[in-house]
């Protein structure tokens, strides 16, 4: 019998995130919901677990190098392998650059791009060990085309496409891939939340 696959879901525990560990694990994957909000994050394994799937959820800031390496050594625990990370999350803060903080473009910039590099990283080296695997970024259209008022979101996602390119070329002898997908407005909390009201896809049209 055929080892069961395993999916990290970074940002597991509300939309894209979400939406893309309930896809995996109707799909048959075991799936580790990694993110900062607990009560989330159980709600989502709890739904994955209904769904028949085999699910643990992960408590961390992804933006801390040593949570986050806390985190993979608990999914080694739950798992003998890594075959797909995905990387979902991100924050969204709209102001001019005139009004555009330091601790605001930090946060953005913390849970949008270094979060990813993080646990790209630690994927990337158990990838590299099994030869095999795949890192999926989700990116935006803010990294082809710019919004207004969007200078550090839009940043970390040109960020995100330099980053997945330099992970798919560091990946190829190893037969990792990486790839990053740039979707358009989906409707999750944090868009309504920062007042930008453009159409969107829901995130199961996404997923």
């Amino acid at each position: 019998m055929d080892e069961q696959k395993t999916v990290v879901v970074a940002g597991g525990g509300s939309g894209i995130g979400k939406a893309v560990a309930r896809a995996c694990a109707q799909a048959g994957y075991a799936v580790a919901v990694l993110g900062r909000t607990g009560a989330r994050l159980d709600a989502t394994r709890d739904e994955l677990v209904a769904l028949g799937a085999r699910s643990i959820a992960i408590v961390a800031d992804l933006a801390d190098e040593p949570q986050v390496e806390r985190a993979f050594a608990e999914v080694d625990r739950f798992s003998p392998r890594l075959d797909v990370l995905v990387n979902s999350t991100g924050v969204f803060a709209y102001r001019p650059v005139t009004e555009m903080t330091l601790e605001t473009w930090d946060r953005v910039i913390a849970s949008t791009l270094t979060a990813p590099f993080l646990c790209a990283r630690e994927a990337f080296r158990r990838m590299q060990r099994q030869r095999s695997g795949r890192i999926i970024n989700i990116g935006s259209t803010s990294a082809k085309r710019v919004r207004p008022d969007a200078i550090a979101y839009s940043a970390a996602k040109h960020g995100i496409w330099g980053l997945t390119q330099s992970l798919a070329l560091e990946g190829r002898p190893h037969r990792v891939n990486c790839t990053c997908i740039n979707p358009g407005r989906v409707s999750v909390e944090r868009v309504h939340l920062d007042g930008c009201d453009e159409p969107a896809m829901s995130v199961d049209e996404f997923a």
